[in-house]
């Protein structure tokens, strides 16, 4: 498949909006303090957390903290 890397710094308070997207995601947090849900149900989201989202589950992240939320978004499509 293709695999498309993201860096991306949410400000404090920032937040991406629940979806759903055709492709799988890893999120690698390397930074920050912030809260991750899928389908539903959060998770902690702080530097050396991975987290897989397959392809067609809801997804959102959120800034919960005063620094910058930084991940990297790995991008899986087939």
């Amino acid at each position: 498949g293709k695999v498309k890397v993201v860096l991306t710094r949410v400000a404090p308070g920032g937040k991406f909006a629940r979806h759903r997207d055709e492709y799988a995601h890893l999120f690698y947090f390397l930074s920050g303090e912030g809260t991750l849900w899928v389908n539903e149900q959060p998770f902690a989201a702080r530097a050396g957390v991975v987290a897989q989202i397959d392809a067609g589950d809801e997804h959102a992240y959120e800034n919960i903290g005063s620094e910058d939320l930084v991940l990297l978004s790995l991008n899986i499509s087939s």
